[in-house]
Parts: structure tokens; C-alpha cells; sequence
């Protein structure tokens, strides 16, 4: 009888132990899918940052156009701006010069009438 109980406790314990073995087995097979998983992750973040750096890039090489266009567009401004300066003092004395000369008086004279001082 004692003989039979020891073969049961020796069975019970051989069936517990499979049944550990099995539980850790897919225990082991559900960590294997995480890591698995992870690394899938890891990847595609690494993938991403590797497209944020390329457009930070990108935009950094759009910034340095805008840039150039921009102090050359300013360049030109400052250019017209003395350009047009110079064409106001050209004007100014053309007016002057003929504000003084006899036909603008003698025009002058007829369309006003005598100077008035």
C-alpha cells in the first residue's frame, strides 16, 4: 500500500512538473513575441527618427534658400531705393534748371501774369 502511495505522489509529481514545463513553455513563447514585437518597434522609431533628422535637414537646406533670396531681394531693395533717389535729385534739378531759364519765365508770364514779389 505504501508502495502504491509513493508510485501516486511519484505521478502526481511527474504530472505537476509537465504542467510547470507547458505553463513556462508558453511563458517563454509569449516573451519570445514581445521582444520580437519590441525590436519591431525599435526599428520603425529608429526608422522615424531617421526621417525627422532627413527633414530637419530638408528644411534647414529650404531656410538657407530663403535666406539668399531674401538678402538679395533686400540688396536690390536698397539699390531702387538709391537709384530712385538719385533719379529725384536728377528731376529736381531739371525743374530748377528750367523753373530759371527765359522760356519757362516767358511761359510762366503768360499763363500768370507778372511776378509778384
Amino acid at each position: 500500500k505504501q508502495k502504491e502511495q509513493t508510485e501516486q505522489q511519484l505521478r502526481d509529481v511527474k504530472e505537476q512538473g509537465e504542467k510547470q514545463l507547458l505553463e513556462m513553455r508558453h511563458f517563454l513563447k509569449q516573451t519570445e513575441q514581445q521582444l520580437h514585437d519590441m525590436r519591431q518597434q525599435k526599428q520603425q522609431i529608429e526608422q522615424q527618427l531617421q526621417d525627422v533628422k532627413q527633414n530637419k535637414a530638408d528644411m534647414k537646406e529650404q531656410i538657407d534658400v530663403y535666406e539668399k533670396r531674401l538678402q538679395a531681394t533686400e540688396s536690390m531693395l536698397v539699390n531702387m531705393q538709391q537709384k530712385n533717389k538719385s533719379l529725384q535729385q536728377e528731376l529736381r534739378t531739371i525743374v530748377q534748371q528750367s523753373d530759371t531759364s527765359p522760356i519757362t519765365q516767358t511761359a510762366n508770364f503768360m499763363e500768370y501774369g507778372p511776378e509778384v514779389h
